[in-house]
C-alpha cells in the first residue's frame, strides 16, 4: 500500500502550552467538598429511614440487652477521639503557623475574609468537639434523656464544621486555576 508508512499524529493539546485540562478552583473547591457532604447527609437521612430503631438506640433501653450497640458505639467513639484531634488540630496548629502572619497582614479582603471565617469555624470546632465528648460520658455514666441528642448535634457540627473550615480554600485560591498538561514535545526536524 501506497503511504502506508507514514504515522498518523492525533494532537493532544489544542493550547500551545500543552493544556489537557483547566478548572477554576472554586469549582475544585466546591467539588471536593461537596462529595464528603452529600455523603454525610446521604448516611444520616438513609439511616433515619431505613433503621431508625438501630440508629437512635442507645445501651439505656430495651433496644441493647447484650450492649453490642454501645460496645460498638463505644469502639467508634475511642477512635474518633484518637484521630479527629490529633489529625484536625494538627493541620489547624500547622495551618495558623504558616499562614497567620501572611493573614493578619492581608490588605485583600477575600483574605481577610477567609482567615476570620478559619478562626470562626476553628473556635466552633474546638468547643463542639469537646462539648460532644462531655455529653457523651455524661450520657453513658447518668443515661439521662436527651444528652445523647445533645451529642448527635454537637457530633454533626465538628463535622459540618469541618467541611466549612475546608471550603475556605474558595477565598484562598479563588483566582487561581488548576491544569493538567502534557509535555511538549521535542520537534526533530
Amino acid at each position: 500500500m501506497p503511504g502506508s508508512d507514514k504515522m498518523y499524529q492525533v494532537p493532544l493539546p489544542l493550547d500551545r502550552d500543552g493544556t489537557l485540562v483547566r478548572l477554576r478552583f472554586t469549582l475544585v473547591a466546591l467539588v471536593t467538598v461537596c462529595c464528603p457532604l452529600v455523603a454525610f447527609l446521604f448516611c444520616v437521612l438513609w439511616s433515619l429511614l431505613f433503621h431508625f430503631k438501630e440508629t437512635t438506640a442507645t445501651h439505656c433501653g430495651p433496644l441493647d440487652p447484650d450492649g453490642t450497640v454501645f460496645r460498638l458505639r463505644f469502639t467508634a467513639m475511642v477512635w474518633w477521639v484518637i484521630t479527629f484531634p490529633v489529625f484536625g488540630f494538627f493541620f489547624c496548629i500547622i495551618w495558623s503557623l504558616v499562614f497567620h502572619f501572611e493573614y493578619t497582614v492581608a490588605t485583600d479582603c477575600g483574605d481577610r475574609k477567609s482567615y476570620n471565617w478559619k478562626q470562626r469555624l476553628f473556635i466552633i470546632n474546638f468547643v463542639s468537639f469537646f462539648t460532644a465528648l462531655a455529653a457523651y460520658f455524661r450520657h453513658n455514666m447518668y443515661c439521662e434523656a436527651g444528652v445523647y441528642t445533645i451529642f448527635a448535634i454537637l457530633e454533626y457540627t465538628v463535622v459540618l464544621t469541618n467541611m466549612a473550615f475546608h471550603m475556605t480554600a474558595w477565598w484562598d485560591f479563588g483566582n487561581k486555576e488548576l491544569l493538567i498538561t502534557a509535555q511538549p514535545e521535542e520537534k526533530r526536524f
